[in-house]
Protein backbone atom coordinates (compact mmCIF):
# COMPACT_ATOMS: atom_id res chain seq x y z
CA UNK A 1 0.00 0.00 0.00
CA UNK A 2 3.19 2.26 -0.28
CA UNK A 3 2.17 5.68 -2.31
CA UNK A 4 -1.42 5.55 -1.32
CA UNK A 5 -3.42 7.43 0.93
CA UNK A 6 -5.72 5.86 3.05
CA UNK A 7 -8.63 7.19 5.71
CA UNK A 8 -9.87 4.80 8.34
CA UNK A 9 -13.40 5.13 8.98
CA UNK A 10 -15.26 3.08 11.91
CA UNK A 11 -18.45 0.66 11.22
CA UNK A 12 -20.44 0.96 14.08
CA UNK A 13 -24.11 0.65 15.05
CA UNK A 14 -26.29 3.87 14.91
CA UNK A 15 -29.67 3.53 17.17
CA UNK A 16 -31.18 7.38 16.02
CA UNK A 17 -31.33 5.67 12.13
CA UNK A 18 -31.47 2.13 12.73
CA UNK A 19 -28.49 0.82 10.49
CA UNK A 20 -24.35 0.70 10.67
CA UNK A 21 -22.91 3.78 9.21
CA UNK A 22 -19.40 4.13 8.32
CA UNK A 23 -17.90 7.50 10.03
CA UNK A 24 -14.21 9.12 10.85
CA UNK A 25 -13.96 8.76 14.65
CA UNK A 26 -15.33 10.69 16.88
CA UNK A 27 -16.55 11.36 20.39
CA UNK A 28 -18.82 13.98 22.27
CA UNK A 29 -16.94 16.36 25.08
CA UNK A 30 -16.98 20.13 25.24
CA UNK A 31 -13.61 19.91 25.40
CA UNK A 32 -12.36 20.94 21.45
CA UNK A 33 -8.47 19.84 22.02
CA UNK A 34 -5.92 17.72 20.22
CA UNK A 35 -6.04 15.90 24.16
CA UNK A 36 -9.22 15.17 23.92
CA UNK A 37 -8.89 14.44 20.29
CA UNK A 38 -6.38 11.62 20.63
CA UNK A 39 -8.27 10.11 23.83
CA UNK A 40 -11.27 9.73 21.81
CA UNK A 41 -8.88 7.82 18.69
CA UNK A 42 -7.60 5.48 21.14
CA UNK A 43 -10.89 4.79 22.66
CA UNK A 44 -12.26 3.97 19.21
CA UNK A 45 -9.55 2.49 16.98
CA UNK A 46 -7.04 1.64 19.81
CA UNK A 47 -4.25 4.17 17.72
CA UNK A 48 -2.14 6.73 18.87
CA UNK A 49 -1.07 9.01 16.22
CA UNK A 50 2.63 10.26 14.87
CA UNK A 51 1.73 13.61 13.55
CA UNK A 52 -2.03 16.07 14.13
CA UNK A 53 -2.94 19.30 12.65
CA UNK A 54 -6.22 20.75 12.60
CA UNK A 55 -8.32 21.56 10.07
CA UNK A 56 -11.28 23.56 11.48
CA UNK A 57 -14.61 24.09 13.25
CA UNK A 58 -17.90 22.87 12.31
CA UNK A 59 -21.48 23.24 13.43
CA UNK A 60 -22.93 19.91 12.25
CA UNK A 61 -26.97 21.84 12.11
CA UNK A 62 -26.82 25.30 12.88
CA UNK A 63 -31.12 25.66 12.91
CA UNK A 64 -30.78 23.39 15.78
CA UNK A 65 -28.07 23.13 17.84
CA UNK A 66 -25.08 25.33 18.91
CA UNK A 67 -22.75 22.61 19.36
CA UNK A 68 -19.36 23.25 17.98
CA UNK A 69 -16.83 20.18 16.58
CA UNK A 70 -13.32 20.09 16.26
CA UNK A 71 -11.52 18.44 13.09
CA UNK A 72 -7.92 17.08 13.17
CA UNK A 73 -6.31 15.20 10.96
CA UNK A 74 -4.02 12.73 12.29
CA UNK A 75 -1.42 10.41 10.77
CA UNK A 76 -0.45 6.88 12.02
CA UNK A 77 2.59 4.91 11.76
CA UNK A 78 0.78 1.36 10.44
CA UNK A 79 2.69 -1.60 10.06
CA UNK A 80 -0.82 -3.10 8.49
CA UNK A 81 -4.16 -2.63 7.02
CA UNK A 82 -5.72 -5.07 9.71
CA UNK A 83 -6.58 -3.74 13.21
CA UNK A 84 -8.26 -5.95 15.90
CA UNK A 85 -9.60 -3.31 18.28
CA UNK A 86 -13.13 -2.93 19.11
CA UNK A 87 -14.19 -0.38 20.45
CA UNK A 88 -16.39 -1.37 24.19
CA UNK A 89 -19.15 0.75 24.00
CA UNK A 90 -20.53 0.69 20.74
CA UNK A 91 -18.40 -2.31 19.54
CA UNK A 92 -16.94 -0.09 16.64
CA UNK A 93 -14.06 -1.18 14.64
CA UNK A 94 -11.43 0.76 12.27
CA UNK A 95 -11.11 -0.13 8.52
CA UNK A 96 -8.75 1.68 6.15
CA UNK A 97 -10.01 2.63 2.81
CA UNK A 98 -7.84 4.11 -0.09
CA UNK A 99 -9.06 7.43 -0.55
CA UNK A 100 -10.52 6.30 -4.37
CA UNK A 101 -12.65 4.15 -2.37
CA UNK A 102 -13.67 6.68 0.31
CA UNK A 103 -15.15 8.93 -2.77
CA UNK A 104 -16.72 5.85 -4.32
CA UNK A 105 -18.63 5.28 -1.51
CA UNK A 106 -19.87 8.68 -0.80
CA UNK A 107 -20.95 9.03 -4.42
CA UNK A 108 -22.55 5.47 -3.78
CA UNK A 109 -24.75 6.95 -0.78
CA UNK A 110 -22.46 4.42 1.62
CA UNK A 111 -21.39 7.60 3.62
CA UNK A 112 -24.07 9.87 4.99
CA UNK A 113 -22.91 11.28 8.24
CA UNK A 114 -22.71 14.87 7.84
CA UNK A 115 -20.29 15.19 10.40
CA UNK A 116 -17.95 12.64 8.29
CA UNK A 117 -19.21 14.39 4.78
CA UNK A 118 -18.03 17.64 6.37
CA UNK A 119 -14.43 16.51 7.55
CA UNK A 120 -13.75 14.91 4.18
CA UNK A 121 -14.75 18.62 2.32
CA UNK A 122 -12.38 19.68 4.79
CA UNK A 123 -9.73 17.25 3.98
CA UNK A 124 -9.99 17.97 0.41
CA UNK A 125 -9.56 21.45 0.88
CA UNK A 126 -6.81 21.53 3.12
CA UNK A 127 -4.31 20.36 0.50
CA UNK A 128 -2.65 17.26 3.43
CA UNK A 129 -3.98 14.81 1.22
CA UNK A 130 -0.91 12.92 1.58
CA UNK A 131 0.06 9.47 0.38
CA UNK A 132 1.58 7.15 2.52
CA UNK A 133 5.34 6.26 1.32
Amino acid sequence: FRGMFYLGLVRQYRYPVGAFTLEFPRGGSDDLSLAEAARELVEETGLDYASASPLGIINPDTGIMDTRVAVWRTTHELTSLESLHVEEETGARIRWYAYGEVIGLITAGKITCAMTLAAMAMLQNSGKLVPLV
